[in-house]
């Protein structure tokens, strides 16, 4: 796919990495809980970008 470089000035280390963006932004796709395998819950970014925590909606 391609890679962003607003995402590497963010995340220095991300360009040493094989990374690629697969898909546009968007509100319904979540990928913090894709990436750990959940795909029925919304996990949140916290203030910071340092932590995220499973949202109990």
């Amino acid at each position: 796919m391609y890679r962003r470089p607003e995402l590497e000035l963010k995340w220095p280390n991300l360009s040493d990495t094989d990374y690629r963006v697969t898909s546009s932004k968007s509100q319904e796709y979540n990928c913090f809980a894709y990436a750990a395998g959940e795909i029925d819950r919304w996990w949140q970014a916290t203030p910071g970008d340092r932590l995220f925590y499973l949202c109990q909606y």
